[in-house]
């Protein structure tokens, strides 16, 4: 599946030099005086292309809000987001939506399909907003990507909670995404299944190239991760790579 160019024509040209993602001192709240919360506290990160990312902290440290950021579900307060050199983070709502729809594909805990839609067709929905043809061929093959070819006619009450996330995730990647955004991807999974879809990400990412950012808070699923940022109260306090992600979850931090 070849990438969509990351910024629409009438953008700015990316910088070839630039990382895939950066975000510099952001910050993002929500309120006013007593009650202001500040889910984003000047958090600054660079994600580069291919990178397998897990992004892991308690309820409220700000992970899931870190993510809306990036996948432009939300915008930045304050601060610098960038995506290729070119900051997104004060688009138009409608360059903002045309990212959204062909730069990101998300993935959830609750898989959100809709009730009585074959898969084919729960798949070919971020087509059918694009104005696509082919939807139907593209759809087929993204749900072959994942192991559900043959159960591309199939409603999801027809289907386990691993085979419906299957089906979640190729419709992340129908779009042929740069980067997809994990949610807490199995939260609703048991060990063995969760184990499994983690090992279908990466296989994903690996051919594709694909950037995978995953909030989690399973050691088991940050375990499969390269790299390992840690939040709290909006704040990136620890930004692992490597052996020192396996040593941390060894250790139980």
């Amino acid at each position: 599946m070849a990438h969509t160019q990351a910024i629409t024509p009438a953008q700015p040209t990316p910088s070839a030099e630039a990382p895939l993602v950066e975000l510099v001192e952001v910050e993002r709240t929500y309120g006013e005086g007593e009650q202001l919360i500040r889910a984003l506290d000047r958090v600054s990160l660079r994600i580069d292309t291919g990178e397998v990312v897990a992004v892991m902290g308690a309820s409220g440290s700000g992970k899931s809000t870190l993510m809306n950021v990036i996948g432009c579900l939300d915008r930045p307060t304050d601060g610098t987001y960038l995506l290729e050199g070119v900051d997104v983070g004060r688009e138009s709502n409608r360059v903002r939506a045309l990212l959204r729809n062909h730069v990101f594909g998300f993935v959830f805990q609750s898989y959100n399909l809709i009730a009585r839609m074959a898969a084919v067709e729960q798949v070919g929905l971020p087509l059918l907003y694009q104005g696509a043809r082919d939807i139907n061929e593209r759809s087929l093959a993204a749900l072959e990507a994942v192991g559900m070819g043959e159960r591309a006619r199939h409603s999801p009450s027809q289907l386990s909670g691993g085979q419906q996330q299957r089906v979640a995730i190729a419709r992340s990647l129908v779009v042929n995404p740069r980067i997809i955004l994990a949610d807490e991807p199995t939260g609703a999974l048991d060990t063995r299944t969760s184990r499994e879809i983690m090992e279908l990400f990466l296989g994903l990412a690996e051919e594709q190239g694909i950037t995978l950012v995953i909030v989690t808070h399973e050691p088991l699923v940050a375990a499969y991760a390269r790299r390992l940022i840690r939040m709290q109260d909006g704040q990136v306090i620890e930004d692992l790579r490597d052996s020192d992600v396996a040593h941390a979850l060894e250790g139980g931090a």
